[in-house]
């Protein structure tokens, strides 16, 4: 089965403590970080009998046995993910330096990607990628809203007459 480690003394009620929250959780992950506990204190199981048995790696249940020896129940809560590690601006930094180029185009002004990317540069103090500008007008909500494009001598009568014309198409036959 693997070596043992040695378990320290745990306070009294500790593995009751333990079977209540596995009866109320529902989250998977956090189950499976509680039970890795349980089955350490209560049958004295190796963290590898503990991986194999609930998929984890031995190492990742030993981790777990030394953050409940710090935090305690705190340690089977999940730690939220994702975030902005590598942004420019603080997220109401961008709004503010986006709202002239956004007022604009709402006027009806055309919003140019390099403008809005000079108008960062400016506040950001370097330059910046096009694709990070998009990020940002992504990240504000901008969608680009334009008339769909039309010859300015287009004529309006002759598609219309044109259209008349064409042949109805048949419905396709069922397979």
């Amino acid at each position: 089965m693997g070596m043992r480690h040695a378990k320290r003394d745990f306070p009294i009620g500790t593995e009751l403590r333990l079977e209540e929250l596995l009866k109320s959780i529902k989250d998977g992950s956090e189950r499976r970080r509680i039970q890795s506990i349980h089955l350490w204190i209560k049958h004295g199981w190796s963290s590898e009998a503990i991986g194999e048995t609930l998929g984890l790696h031995p190492v990742s249940v030993r981790k777990l046995w030394q953050r409940f020896r710090k935090e305690g129940e705190a340690c089977f809560k999940s730690k939220p993910k994702g975030g902005r590690y590598r942004s420019y601006l603080k997220a109401e930094e961008e709004r503010q330096c986006l709202e002239k180029c956004l007022r604009q185009a709402k006027g009806g002004h055309i919003l140019v990607a390099n403008h809005v990317r000079k108008t960062l540069e400016e506040r950001i103090g370097h330059k910046i990628a096009v694709a990070t500008v998009y990020r940002i007008l992504h990240r504000t909500t901008w969608r680009k809203v334009a008339p769909r494009p039309k010859h300015p001598k287009a004529n309006e009568e002759a598609m219309a007459a044109f259209k008349k014309t064409l042949p109805k198409a048949s419905p396709k036959p069922k397979q």
